[in-house]
């Protein structure tokens, strides 16, 4: 990790902390561990694609088998067909659109879905929300040669992902 998104990293593990300490009462170490452990790796995920535009299978895979098994005994099943759905959706995307949205992103929404359940379609449209407002930021300040960059969303999920956290009851 580079000297620049060593802050992000910090920023993002510290928020999920305090997250973490919110949102769960002492009576709930599986749902505290869970949250932890999703921080950890959106804030390591976030500065892998700001520093080389990638987001490694070996960080995101196994993080979301072990999220997947921190959460199911906490989550009824019905509750997660719609935030299933839309990270099927942006799986199609980066498959049909690999330019648009990467497959790594993709992942990340599983990522996502398996460490926050239910508040997954909150916290993904926190994200692009949030990388919508940036890009037409840049338009604004760049104009039409903004439109040809393009911008690591990583980031931008895991600051939705957060930002959910404290959305939600």
């Amino acid at each position: 990790m580079n000297s620049a998104t060593v802050p992000l990293a910090l920023l993002g593990g510290a928020g999920f902390a305090a997250a973490s300490l919110l949102q769960t009462n002492p009576g709930q170490p599986l749902a505290c561990a869970r949250l932890a452990l999703l921080g950890g790796t959106l804030t390591a995920a976030a500065a892998s694609d700001l520093r080389s535009r990638r987001i490694p299978n070996r960080l995101v895979l196994p993080a979301s088998g072990a999220l997947l098994l921190l959460q199911l005994p906490g989550q009824p099943s019905s509750r997660l067909i719609a935030p299933a759905a839309v990270v099927a959706a942006l799986f199609a995307l980066s498959l049909a659109r690999p330019r648009a949205l990467g497959m790594g992103d993709s992942k990340l929404a599983l990522l996502i879905l398996c460490g926050l359940g239910s508040a997954t379609t909150t916290a993904l449209a926190s994200g692009l929300a949030g990388a919508a407002l940036a890009s037409l930021w840049l338009v604004l300040r760049e104009g039409r040669a903004a439109l040809a960059r393009s911008l690591p969303l990583a980031p931008f999920l895991t600051l939705g992902t957060l930002a959910s956290l404290f959305l939600l009851p």
